[in-house]
């Protein structure tokens, strides 16, 4: 038994052919190249992933100066949420994330846990080919009683700020300008 069958794919509205690819023999399969994955009315999600260490370099509280009685304080911070891209122009583009957020910060004495809702918030500025300049921010809104928290400090909520300057190099993705 012979099989013959064309494989035709369209565009995405359906009036042009995109590929088309015919097989005679005994296949039944046939690998088209050139397509990506996409589900029709569904884009996939891009999103943020961000991670921060944090080392103290001045203890101060209510503008008094504090000595730490450990020589190794830390912290580490995290972000994870869908972001939205907007390019209103060549050189600038926005972006906007609302995700999760979690703190861990050690003191003198206890392990803080911090785990709430964020906002991250920038604007990029691609100024090379592979080069860009970053300005974006923070905010966080955070349960600050998570596991044994409650018991060091009875907060209702604790929220927090940062803002980021940065550079980023991409060998992959290009930023399109033409110099």
């Amino acid at each position: 038994n012979l099989i013959r069958y064309t494989v035709k794919v369209y565009s995405a509205d359906g009036s042009t052919v995109f590929k088309e690819v015919s097989v005679t023999g005994n296949e039944t399969q046939v690998t088209i190249e050139g397509l990506e994955p996409k589900t029709k009315n569904l884009s996939l999600c891009n999103l943020k992933f961000r991670m921060e260490g944090l080392y103290p370099f001045l203890h101060q509280f209510n503008g008094m100066k504090q000595f730490a009685k450990q020589t190794i304080l830390y912290g580490f911070d995290f972000f994870l949420g869908p972001y939205e891209e907007w390019k209103p122009f060549k050189y600038l583009t926005f972006n906007f994330a609302p995700g999760i957020h979690y703190m861990y910060q050690l003191s003198d004495e206890y392990h803080l846990n911090y785990l709430g809702i964020a906002l991250n918030a920038g604007v990029e500025f691609p100024v090379f080919e592979r080069w860009t300049f970053l300005l974006d921010g923070t905010f966080s809104w955070d349960n600050a009683n998570l596991g044994t928290n409650k018991d060091i400090q009875p907060f209702d909520y604790s929220w927090q700020w940062q803002t980021t300057l940065g550079v980023r190099y991409s060998r992959k993705h290009l930023n399109g300008l033409n110099r």
